[in-house]
């Protein structure tokens, strides 16, 4: 998640989370549930109303993923499987 813009300092508003542990324990074929607390990307810098990029999945290999249902949501952080400390 990043919120640069043309002008901005490169890695100056952006944070990202290595989620191949999470992928790791997810049978194949079988649909699972990844969630990030929108708190953790503040904390490393990302102004949450000037996000430009809201999602980006990179790898240095290959993957075979689908993904059902994206979304961003206030205040669940109680149900995320990444969190702040």
């Amino acid at each position: 998640m990043n919120c640069e813009t043309i002008g901005d300092t490169q890695a100056d508003c952006q944070a990202s989370y290595n989620i191949q542990a999470q992928l790791a324990e997810v049978p194949l074929g079988e649909w699972h549930n990844v969630s990030i607390s929108l708190r953790c990307f503040a904390e490393k810098g990302v102004q949450l109303n000037k996000v430009a990029v809201p999602f980006e999945l990179r790898t240095p290999g290959t993957i075979n993923l689908s993904i059902n249902h994206l979304r961003l949501v206030p205040s669940n952080a109680e149900s995320s499987f990444i969190n702040s400390p």
